[in-house]
């Protein structure tokens, strides 16, 4: 099971309202296989939910995929930050990119925290190889030391503005952030579907949580 987040974090409830924020903002993308030989791929909106259609390459041929499937982000404190995107687009046939954006109201932001955790689908998703929380901070003065984390911001430094040492003196912005097989290739994880899940804290409070799925048959975990 999915470790337990603060006691405000289970009274966080979404509102249902078609028009409202926290809809778009929690919008989630469902993979839906096909069965059909030829790929096709077909996106259907709705206030609620993005579907992206496409056929599944066999994970038993030469082919290798890697993509993202869905994406969900939960704010923890509006007076601190949140969400104005959190969301998945098909850019073009095949490939999915990433996109979230977090406005901060209280700036600079120079204390911040991370919990990083590597999970695996299986019978629902477990918890798989790695759980750790850092000093943000500490951390990008020195991102070597940390392997994993390391990893995975490297995923993000192309796309995003989050490249620097604290303070943070702006909002959060990651753009079109698309996978790539050789961003694994640090990270030789069996084939399969996984979820990463990122807490942020600040201050020694939690502020959000992001939780990013992704489904891949690399060289790499083969």
């Amino acid at each position: 099971m999915e470790a337990a987040m603060p006691p405000y974090y289970h009274h966080h409830h979404q509102c249902h309202g078609c028009n409202n924020i926290r809809i778009r903002m929690d919008a989630t993308m469902h993979l839906t296989h096909t069965q059909t030989e030829a790929e096709r791929q077909k996106v259907m909106c709705s206030s609620k939910q993005q579907t992206i259609h496409y056929e599944q390459p066999s994970i038993f041929s030469d082919q290798h995929w890697f993509r993202f499937t869905n994406i969900k982000c939960a704010e923890f404190d509006s007076s601190f930050a949140t969400f104005t995107k959190c969301r998945l687009n098909m850019v073009k046939r095949g490939v999915v990119a990433l996109n979230v954006y977090v406005k901060l109201f209280q700036l600079p932001v120079n204390n911040v925290s991370v919990n990083l955790s590597l999970w695996k689908k299986a019978s629902g998703y477990r918890p798989f190889l790695y759980n750790m929380t850092e000093d943000f901070c500490r951390f990008q003065r020195n991102r070597k030391r940390v392997p994993f984390l390391n990893i995975f911001f490297n995923l993000l430094v192309k796309d995003s503005n989050i490249n620097h040492t604290c303070p943070f003196n702006h909002d959060i912005i990651v753009k079109n952030l698309v996978l790539d097989e050789e961003m694994f290739k640090f990270l030789p994880l069996p084939n399969g579907e996984y979820m990463f899940r990122l807490k942020v804290a600040a201050y020694n409070d939690w502020k959000a949580d992001i939780k990013t799925y992704v489904m891949f048959n690399t060289k790499f975990g083969e």
